[in-house]
């Protein structure tokens, strides 16, 4: 089974109980599991955590090229998938403005979901 994380995931990791410089076992476990095809994480949740801080270590270790190819989710995007996401779970008549904001939230990692 494939795990898909959120990027509140790692945010909220990195901010609280398992900092990555106090509890680095967990950030490698976290990209040993990624290497194993466990976990990943979709681009647009990666590129949430590069939004952020620039001086933040979550930052660093996002960038860093073995955790992000370890964890980086290698699949497309599913329009027909996101489009069902955002018709049943939000509404039908959103704005363009509206459907760009959808697709850097939740809804985003849905669509890779099955």
């Amino acid at each position: 089974m494939l795990y898909l994380l959120d990027a509140d995931v790692l945010i909220t990791a990195s901010n609280t109980y398992y900092a990555i410089d106090q509890v680095p076992e967990f950030w490698g476990w976290l990209q040993h599991q990624g290497m194993e095809g466990r976990i990943k994480i979709p681009l647009e949740m990666i590129e949430e955590v590069q939004e952020g801080r620039k001086e933040d270590l979550l930052f660093e270790w996002i960038r860093d090229d073995s955790n992000r190819d370890a964890l980086l989710l290698q699949e497309g995007f599913d329009n027909a998938l996101f489009q069902r996401v955002v018709d049943n779970g939000y509404a039908s008549d959103l704005t363009d403005d509206e459907l760009g904001q959808l697709g850097r939230s939740d809804s985003g990692g849905v669509r890779h979901g099955r």
